[in-house]
């Protein structure tokens, strides 16, 4: 009798250890859930508007910073802008579509990636010089009118409220991790992308020497694609 109501306890009191390790074991796996759910909230990437949006603001935060050494030291807000354009701009794709799918297949790893590496500076250049005119005038980014949940391209309107209007038309792509990526700029109806294009294309006509062509493409872009912005701004 003595055995049995002691084997009851040691089993009732085995029987609380388990429930209790239960608790503990379940208390451990919502906590670790909740961990996970809040961290793949903070994860969530920004849609393309607040892309944008965080790029101009940015952008004319450096611009400020940078006004009164820019003439001096173009290089530093350059690196600068490189770094803040990096997570944000397709570089990649967009060198490629430039480059067009028939001198893509051309390229050598090595070709592409020195044309990549040029296009790269080049466009951050051109970029930083437009907007260096800015003067604090207001900047709209408005939303897309697509749908941002069942398209994966859309375009992102920014307005420059100067005196001639500035309207830069940003085509946004999102990729397959979900990050939105800028893919192409329209500014006052001049599209970047097709104007690159059409000056790679031409200086392979006019030089037929792929290495010429990528060696001269930074400076070449930054004096053509310059002109082309300035006439568009004044329209």
């Amino acid at each position: 009798m003595l055995n049995a109501l002691l084997l009851r306890k040691l089993s009732t009191r085995h029987s609380l250890v388990l429930i209790r390790q239960w608790f503990c074991l379940l208390g451990l796996v919502l906590a670790s859930g909740l961990a996970l759910a809040s961290e793949s909230e903070s994860n969530v990437h920004p849609g393309p508007q607040e892309v944008v949006q965080h790029l101009t603001d940015e952008l004319l935060m450096l611009v400020e910073e940078h006004r009164d050494t820019f003439g001096d030291d173009p290089e530093s807000f350059h690196e600068a802008l490189s770094v803040l354009m990096e997570p944000v701009v397709a570089f990649r794709y967009i060198a490629k579509n430039v480059m067009g799918s028939k001198y893509y297949k051309q390229a050598s790893k090595e070709q592409f990636a020195r044309f990549e590496e040029n296009f790269r500076g080049g466009l951050v250049r051109t970029y930083a010089k437009g907007f260096f005119t800015y003067n604090g005038e207001e900047v709209i980014v408005h939303a897309p009118e697509e749908d941002i949940t069942t398209n994966k391209k859309v375009t992102v309107v920014q307005e420059i409220k100067t005196d001639g209007g500035v309207e830069i038309a940003y085509t946004m792509g999102k990729n397959k991790s979900g990050q939105w990526k800028l893919l192409n700029m329209v500014v006052n109806g001049v599209n970047l992308g097709t104007t690159l294009r059409n000056q790679f294309q031409h200086a392979m006509e006019k030089s037929g020497d792929l290495d010429e062509v990528i060696d001269s493409w930074s400076l070449q872009v930054q004096s053509d694609k310059a002109s082309d912005v300035e006439e568009s701004g004044g329209e």
